[in-house]
């Protein structure tokens, strides 16, 4: 295994790892072809998305994903987690009383959604949020100001790289439609089990 890559103890360095080494190759797509991202592609809209979240004023604080499965799920997690804050995941199977549930005891702030989970989302829940975020399209659905002051025009995303043991992400289990529990993650936690990950089953340039 590359030293370099051995040397990654967050998201944010695995994250510049892989752009680095296989900014030309294959990162995701869907079967047919949308959505697709070279690992170049990729860290381009990851830090575009985290801008995005900068400028409405989200900098640390919780991101929760409500999706199923896509390339742009993967683009939302490492905006979220990799770049300072920290990722709510939240099944696609969830009722709309988890889902209220989670996102109020997480405190999230801002939301990635699909077109399908967007219903499970109450009005109040929405209102609170300071960003919505189609993660089909990548396209602002609501938002709690314009995200134009000359401020947040400024804002960068390389200056709040997190360390091995800040929280990057919270993982609700079962009883979400009593007491949420939430499993929080560092990065330290998933990167020992990405490396572990690697050195269990290796992959190769034929691999998908």
């Amino acid at each position: 295994m590359d030293r370099i890559l051995e040397q990654s103890d967050t998201l944010f360095k695995l994250f510049e790892y892989s752009a680095a080494r296989w900014h030309g190759r294959p990162m995701a797509s869907y079967i047919d072809g949308t959505q697709a991202y070279t690992y170049s592609s990729f860290q381009e809209k990851v830090l575009k998305m985290s801008v995005l979240l900068a400028r409405h004023h989200v900098y640390g604080g919780k991101v929760a994903i409500l999706a199923e499965n896509c390339p742009n799920w993967t683009v939302a997690f490492f905006a979220s987690a990799a770049l300072g804050r920290v990722a709510v995941p939240i099944l696609p199977a969830s009722s709309q009383m988890e889902v209220s549930n989670i996102l109020d005891h997480s405190e999230s702030e801002a939301l990635f959604v699909s077109a399908r989970q967007l219903r499970k989302v109450e009005e109040g829940l929405r209102k609170k949020m300071k960003l919505i975020v189609d993660i089909d399209t990548l396209g602002v659905l609501s938002a709690q100001n314009d995200g134009e002051t000359e401020q947040n025009r400024k804002v960068t995303v390389r200056n709040a790289a997190p360390q091995p043991n800040d929280l990057a992400v919270i993982i609700y289990t079962s009883g979400t439609s009593g007491s949420p529990k939430g499993v929080m993650l560092s990065h330290g936690n998933l990167i020992h089990s990405i490396l572990e990950a690697w050195h269990a089953q290796k992959a190769g340039y034929r691999d998908r």
